[in-house]
């Protein structure tokens, strides 16, 4: 499933089965792939949250996780609550980890174990 988010001067299409999140950064959300990759988006992390949500696309879970945060729980593979580490791992076995703060993680495992937690 992709999207494709565009303004006046560019068009960006993100593929959306090989993200692992997309991060805030000011005005702006910096998509990170799973491959290593990463790219700047001018779009705020609202704008992309709207747009994944617009998808019919169920295979494609995506959770906000702070203010900060758009994670791909569909590629999500370990979460360690010590190292507050979050791990995920596409397909064709590459990994990308995330540090990401015991609280939030503990919101993640909550859903992911289909429970009801207060996502943030």
């Amino acid at each position: 499933m992709n999207i494709t988010l565009y303004n006046r001067d560019e068009l960006f299409v993100v593929h959306l089965e090989f993200v692992a999140y997309f991060k805030a950064e000011d005005h702006f959300s910096r998509v990170f792939y799973i491959n290593g990759t990463d790219v700047l988006l001018p779009f705020g992390l609202a704008d992309i949250c709207e747009y994944v949500y617009k998808c019919d696309d169920t295979s494609v879970a995506f959770m906000r996780v702070g203010r900060s945060l758009f994670l791909n729980l569909h590629n999500v593979s370990h979460v360690n609550l010590l190292k507050e580490k979050l791990t995920f791992v596409d397909y064709y076995g590459k990994s990308v980890s995330l540090t990401v703060s015991k609280r939030l993680l503990r919101n993640v495992v909550a859903h992911l174990k289909g429970e009801d937690a207060e996502c943030e």
